[in-house]
């Protein structure tokens, strides 16, 4: 299973553990939990365990599931340059794809921050390229991601999103906000525009009041990858939804294609 084949919504468990013990355990449940892939933040991850030995430990343990990786400067990582998180994120890759299909997340402003997290200054846009083509050299699938602090509107997601795909994008992943009841329906207005204009998977979130209504329901609409955590400590995203509530939304829900 790939990311950009996937026949019905991909849950996907992420994990953002420090310890190589917790990632593994962490691993375990989220497949006895029905994920369908495994999600790495591989800032968390302690700089010791970043060797060749620890990695292959973990992502031998997905047992054939496909892995979404990226590589912030958060966390373990919140010193580093975007060109030694790129160059993480591309040792994680070469690990990762002994194991499984393997995606890589590139943001849309690596390599030149920028408020609004979507840069198209043109050195910026050709070195997040040069690093897609390198992730595709690998085996491996590209996707890009804008984080927006704001809700945005339609004809400005939709130009991003076509951007990703230029880019090199395989799926398109768009956060946005969803504070308000009007925010929350265009959100899903958005994402079946999106769906209707751009042929690529999407990955679609928001944080905001109506955050859990955009990440679960989504699905519904279009979204083709569903980010959950198998259960919430102090270092998940709580903005993220549960393993077992998205399994059991995706299980029961009739999807209109």
């Amino acid at each position: 299973m790939a990311f950009t084949d996937n026949k019905k919504p991909m849950l996907v468990s992420m994990v953002t553990e420090t310890e190589i013990k917790s990632a593994l355990a962490y691993i375990a449940n989220s497949i006895y939990g029905g994920a369908d892939a495994l999600g790495f933040g591989l800032g968390f991850l302690k700089k010791e365990y970043r060797n060749e030995e620890n990695l292959d430990r973990i992502f031998s343990a997905c047992a054939g599931k496909p892995a979404y990786l990226y590589s912030y400067p958060e966390v373990e990582s919140s010193a580093f340059s975007h060109e030694e998180c790129a160059e993480y994120l591309l040792f994680a890759a070469k690990c990762a794809s002994k194991y499984g299909n393997v995606i890589c997340d590139i943001m849309c402003d690596m390599f030149g921050k920028v408020p609004g997290g979507f840069s198209d200054d043109e050195a910026v846009v050709k070195k997040q390229m040069e690093l897609a083509d390198k992730i595709h050299a690998l085996g491996c699938e590209v996707l890009y991601s804008v984080h927006h602090a704001d809700f945005l509107g339609e004809k400005e997601i939709i130009r991003q999103a076509r951007e990703q795909v230029r880019r090199g994008a395989d799926v398109i992943k768009i956060v946005t906000k969803a504070n308000t009841k009007e925010e929350l329906i265009s959100n899903i207005d958005i994402i079946t525009k999106i769906k209707e204009e751009i042929d690529a998977p999407l990955l679609y979130l928001s944080s905001g009041k109506y955050s859990y209504t955009v990440r679960q329901v989504g699905i519904a609409f279009g979204v083709d990858i569903c980010l959950c955590v198998e259960h919430y400590n102090e270092l998940t995203n709580k903005v993220q939804p549960s393993l077992a509530s998205s399994k059991a939304i995706r299980d029961n829900l009739i999807i209109v294609k």
